[in-house]
């Protein structure tokens, strides 16, 4: 097998271990059958393996040997028949000997895009999707590579293989047609892993993928199916084909799920519209339907359905309670949600409600009984294949469990909890697991702000809201809700262990190591935390780590990085511990550097706690994970504040600077496992850059003393970074590795590799021509993290220049603030910034704003143009009065707002 192969033979390339997944019987090829991929195996074991130097001589002697016996008569009459010849064999390997995947795809991709010989397999193509180190770059070069093979339109230059919405359908004519069509398994096959991957680098890409399948099976599945099936048969397997990828649309990306609900959503809409435009119409069936419904239960609330939430009364059941005459007057708008909605189009087109739809009506607002409960955005399974399998206490557990879920205050949670310990005595830990998640939140009690548009309401996130103020509406509960401690020791009597997703919430969200190690001890196997506690891993630990859920992994580093609680002055924590990454020590031949086998579980947590985050950077520079949710909670840690203790304390003003070359590195390690940290990343690369300079401003010398830490650091340890010498030249790099950063996220125009063979006018053509639109759209939050780290230094021309972009990009900055509750709060936010620091020049301070202006910018009954003495501020005040989406300019009443807000209590 190719695949095992390239996994086994060349782990330099970081191929996906094909045993990890089960291929069923009809894709598993003989030893003996001659194939293509069997061609380019022989190849790569017999020719194209790296040759020791002291074997040059005896390699040179057999090499002609070798070949013959790789390309014998009957692969040459294989290879001919194909269309192929041992040139496309060796082009093949050389395509999957790339070490980088980017500069492999960017090899394909040059590759076919020459005319003269067959188009290159799929599944050279599907095995560098495969690569474990496939990062969002290479991946942009490879859908568009997909995207013109599955549509048949010629490859073009290289030009458009980094421009993945420059894919014209329109142009799919029989004139331009490119070979044979790709029979449906090849397609759907290739489709499948596309969407995989999409889902973990690139959310955005799920829309440009749906486009080319849904017109791939509406005008390329006629000549490409080859059985004698009538039309019928063709609509069947079309909509079949339709219905699948809906399926697979619902399934949730791994970071930022409910942010790429929108994105799913539209998705989701191509189809329909491509099944809807069909001659005959092509239906939804039951998984598709369960699919819909997954995506609209991601959806934060309407305007509508947010009214309706207001006007439920605070008793339980939640009935509508009419306060206000107008109230009476609206009758049911917003009583029935978008995936109630869907669920109502289903029985509609005549399918009975299952399982799946009785635990989505619950979440979507309303029980089984008809009785209302809280509207809950949720993250569900895309279908219910297995709830066949299922029986009644399974059913019931996962019923329950949605209804404590689908519950406001930590009463009502507690109260279903009860009822389903009266129906069964001993609950699951599926219930347990929705009760726990109620009582780790109730921690965050929000408070309902009335008057707010932009406040949380029930059922918008984890928050647990508080109990009525009012005695009679008060829900009744015969015992008190217990603490999470007491919960745990309840569920461990009756003999209930937790899963690993329940654990894994545990240590998520743990206050602290101690405690979250304690959990640990507690429902982790020996086997694993001695895993997770070495370095130095051998086969068996490396075995039980493969066996471990990845988020097991990734929430046990994030307990790791929790901050440590208000005493921890008594751990003695060294300065080695709290900057782990510049002053690290060679990691321990023992390999158990976090507990050893002898301590107990109480010496365990209280002795491991001060080790806890070195502990987290050596776990993850040994195992190198290629999840970007491994790696976010060090750089989260990194940028807080750390206490050492005697004669180890580095105060704060020099801790910043610390951080930030601290940062630096862990990015680039990041880099080296080709994993892009985001904008998680810029926001808190934005944070600690912008305490950085306020305190080199505040006191030069701590500046200056930070950075010698620094450079000492990097004398003992051979950093990869080169340490400012000065406050000014560290303002001047910070500030260029900070646009980089953004730069690289947003406009991801690629470099190219040297290539001998590349066409060098190509390669510039390729740079000069823009992208079609925005690669990564930042937040409002990132953008307001990113104005106050160019104004702090000072950069007022850094300021124009975001806000030149912004001005030309407002349909999707509006589009990314939508999915957030109080994203329109957040970019008015951003805009009042950009004043602010463009007329005070860095100082917000209110005596400082507003003195660039000859006239009140908030003047509103004055009908001239305000005159500005600074041609920054002039500038910024005609592009954001100019641009729908950021006018009108901010008044002086948001200015002293946003002042107000900044001098509050703790540092934002």
């Amino acid at each position: 097998m190719l695949h095992l192969t390239l996994y086994q033979s060349y782990p330099h390339l970081n191929y996906e271990n094909p045993l990890a997944t089960r291929l069923p019987p009809k894709h598993r090829l003989s030893k003996s059958q001659l194939s293509l991929a069997t061609i380019l195996q022989n190849y790569l074991t017999t020719i194209d393996q790296p040759i020791p130097e002291n074997a040059v001589r005896s390699a040179n002697r057999s090499s002609d040997a070798a070949i013959r016996r790789v390309f014998n008569a009957a692969s040459l009459r294989y290879l001919s028949a194909k269309g192929y010849s041992p040139e496309d064999v060796m082009a093949w390997a050389w395509i999957l000997g790339a070490e980088q995947t980017y500069r492999a795809a960017l090899r394909l991709f040059f590759w076919d895009s020459h005319p003269g010989h067959e188009p290159t397999p799929l599944f050279v193509l599907k095995l560098l999707l495969r690569r474990t180190t496939l990062d969002v770059k290479a991946f942009r070069v490879l859908l568009s590579y997909s995207r013109l093979r599955i549509n048949q339109l010629p490859l073009g230059t290289m030009a458009s293989a980094i421009q993945p919405g420059a894919v014209n359908m329109d142009r799919t004519s029989t004139q331009v047609l490119q070979g044979n069509p790709l029979d449906i398994a090849r397609v759907k096959s290739l489709v499948t892993i596309l969407l995989r991957k999409a889902r973990e680098l690139w959310p955005a890409a799920l829309i440009y993928i749906t486009r080319s399948f849904a017109h791939y099976l509406t005008h390329q599945l006629d000549s490409s199916h080859t059985t004698e099936a009538g039309k019928g048969g063709i609509d069947s397997l079309r909509a079949s084909h339709f219905n699948a990828c809906l399926c697979d649309l619902a399934i949730t990306p791994r970071h930022g799920p409910f942010a790429s609900a929108s994105i799913q959503e539209e998705a989701q809409f191509e189809l329909l519209k491509a099944m809807a435009a069909h001659d005959p119409v092509l239906p939804v069936n039951r998984r598709g339907y369960q699919a819909l419904i997954a995506v609209q239960l991601c959806h934060p609330k309407t305007p509508a359905e947010r009214v309706y939430t207001t006007q439920k009364s605070p008793s339980w059941p939640p009935w509508k309670e009419a306060r206000l005459g107008m109230d009476t007057e609206r009758g049911d708008e917003g009583m029935k949600s978008r995936a109630m909605q869907v669920m109502a189009q289903m029985t509609e087109a005549g399918y009975s409600r299952s399982t799946y739809e009785e635990i989505a009506s619950i979440l979507a607002g309303w029980d089984t009984d008809g009785s209302p409960t809280i509207q809950t955005r949720s993250l569900m399974p895309s279908t219910a294949s297995q709830a066949t399998r299922w029986n009644r206490s399974k059913i019931d557990s996962i019923i329950w469990s949605a209804r404590i879920r689908a519950t406001r205050t930590l009463r009502e949670a507690w109260a279903c909890f009860l009822s389903y310990q009266n129906i069964y005595p001993v609950p699951t830990q599926r219930v347990y697991q929705a009760m726990a998640e109620k009582l780790i939140y109730s921690g965050v009690i929000k408070e309902n702000e009335p008057n707010n548009p932009y406040s949380l309401l029930p059922g918008d996130g984890f928050e647990v809201f508080p109990e009525p103020s009012s005695a009679r509406d008060v829900l009744y509960v015969p015992t008190e809700p217990p603490s999470l401690d007491q919960l745990l020791r309840q569920m461990i009597s009756q003999g209930v262990r937790p899963s690993e997703s329940f654990v894994s919430l545990l240590l998520r969200t743990c206050p602290d190591p101690s405690t979250g190690l304690k959990y640990a001890c507690d429902f982790l196997s020996r086997k694993q935390i001695k895993a997770l506690c070495t370095v130095h891993h051998s086969q068996a630990t490396t075995k039980t780590l493969n066996s471990m859920q990845n988020r097991l992994v990734d929430s046990f580093i994030a307990c790791l990085c929790s901050p440590l609680p208000s005493d921890a002055s008594r751990y003695r924590l060294s300065r080695a511990d709290a900057f782990p990454v510049l002053m690290r020590t060679p990691l321990s031949s023992t390999g158990s550097v976090l507990v050893s086998q002898e301590q107990t579980p109480d010496e365990f947590t209280r002795f491991s706690q001060p080790r806890a985050l070195s502990h987290a950077v050596k776990l993850l520079r040994s195992l190198k994970p290629a999840r970007v949710s491994a790696w976010l909670p060090l750089l989260k840690a990194l940028g807080s504040y750390r206490a050492c203790v005697g004669e180890r304390h580095i105060k704060r003003d020099r801790q910043w600077f610390l951080a930030w070359y601290e940062i630096i590195e862990v990015l680039q390690w990041m880099t080296e496992t080709e994993v892009e940290a985001g904008m998680d990343g810029l926001r808190t690369l934005c944070h600690v850059f912008a305490g950085a300079v306020s305190a080199g401003i505040r006191d030069v010398n701590a500046a200056e003393e930070g950075l010698l830490l620094v450079q000492k650091a990097k004398d003992g340890n051979g950093l990869s970074y080169d340490a400012a010498a000065t406050f000014e030249v560290f303002v001047l790099d910070g500030l260029r590795y900070l646009k980089a950063y953004f730069d690289r996220l947003v406009h991801p125009l690629p470099v190219f590799p040297a290539h001998s063979a590349a066409n060098a006018n190509e390669v510039a053509a390729l740079i000069d021509k823009p992208l079609p639109g925005i690669f990564q759209v930042p937040g409002p939050d990132t953008l307001h993290a990113f104005v106050r780290a160019l104004g702090a230094a000072e950069d007022s021309d850094g300021i124009l220049n975001l806000l030149q972009w912004m001005s030309r990009s407002p349909t999707e900055l509006g589009k990314r603030a939508n999915q957030s509750l109080s994203g329109h709060r957040m970019t008015r936010r951003t805009l009042t910034a950009i004043r602010v620091f463009l007329e005070s020049g860095g100082n917000e301070d209110l005596h400082h704003i507003g003195q660039s202006s000859a006239c009140s910018s908030s003047d509103e009954g004055s009908d001239t143009e305000p005159t500005f003495s600074d041609a920054h501020v002039e500038e910024a005040y005609k592009l954001i009065t100019a641009t729908q989406g950021l006018a009108p300019w901010p008044s002086d009443e948001e200015v002293s707002e946003y002042l107000l807000w900044r001098t509050g209590p703790g540092d934002r």
